[in-house]
């Protein structure tokens, strides 16, 4: 047999993960004095309530290898292989706590451990299919092997719609998250090679969805879609500093 595990920031929902089976290993989430586990004792709502309230950011961290090895003890005390699916190693150190563990339970030989070079549904996406390739009954070393080439078709990417939070911790500057509030900016990142960066600045048109920053700085685009021609111009300034300080958290 087979057993899926994985850590929780890959977004699944209760019923795709009661569905598929797959075990969930949380990182912990540190909010003020208190630290909890990711979805269990720390919740995104209890997050952003605290937040809010405070105007802070959390910390959070990887899990220790004390909490991977009941996991890895039920599946040696039946022979089940292991198959780990975690956050891209470039973003946190999952994957290597997970390694460790199994060393230090004598269980490596059965134990696969998947970088996913992603993150959230990217990492969710990976996980199904693999999932859906252990039900066809492949063993885990064919099911690593298939997840190779899904892993480099995955894609991963999203718009921030505020830059409020970053900004409080410290990832860009106050004055940067009001302009790109004021001008209705928005960063579009992506997920490539494991690592996330900016991929371009989308800008809220009224009524007429996004352009790229690069469209609404032409003067002509900017004049079809009503833009004022302050707002152009300061959009130049905004592009180079938002090009310049929105370094993303790169350990979860």
């Amino acid at each position: 047999m087979v057993r899926i595990y994985a850590d929780s920031t890959n977004d699944l929902g209760p019923e795709l993960i009661a569905r598929t089976g797959v075990q969930i290993i949380p990182l912990y989430v540190t909010i003020g004095d208190t630290t909890g586990r990711d979805g269990v004792e720390i919740t995104p709502d209890g997050i952003y309530e605290w937040a809010n309230k405070t105007k802070q950011t959390p910390k959070t961290a990887a899990f220790p290898p004390k909490d991977v090895e009941p996991f890895i003890k039920d599946a040696k005390a039946v022979g089940d292989d292991i198959i780990f699916i975690g956050i891209s190693e470039e973003m946190s150190a999952t994957c290597n706590v997970f390694r460790l563990a199994a060393q230090q339970q004598e269980y490596e030989d059965h134990t696969f451990v998947v970088d996913s070079r992603n993150l959230s549904t990217g990492i969710g996406l990976i996980i199904l299919e693999a999932a859906r390739l252990r039900d066809e009954g492949k063993s885990a070393a064919e099911i690593v092997e298939g997840l190779k080439t899904y892993i480099d078709r995955s894609r991963a990417s999203f718009v921030i719609d505020t830059l409020v939070y970053l900004a409080r911790g410290g990832r860009c500057s106050t004055v940067t998250a009001l302009l790109a509030s004021t001008l209705k900016i928005k960063p579009k990142i992506v997920v490539e090679k494991g690592a996330m960066h900016v991929a371009n600045l989308l800008f809220e048109a009224d009524g007429t969805g996004y352009l790229e920053v690069g469209e609404a700085i032409d003067l002509g685009r900017a004049q079809e879609f009503g833009i004022e021609l302050f707002q152009t111009l300061a959009l130049v300034q905004a592009v180079v500093d938002a090009a310049d300080v929105l370094q993303l958290v790169q350990e979860p």
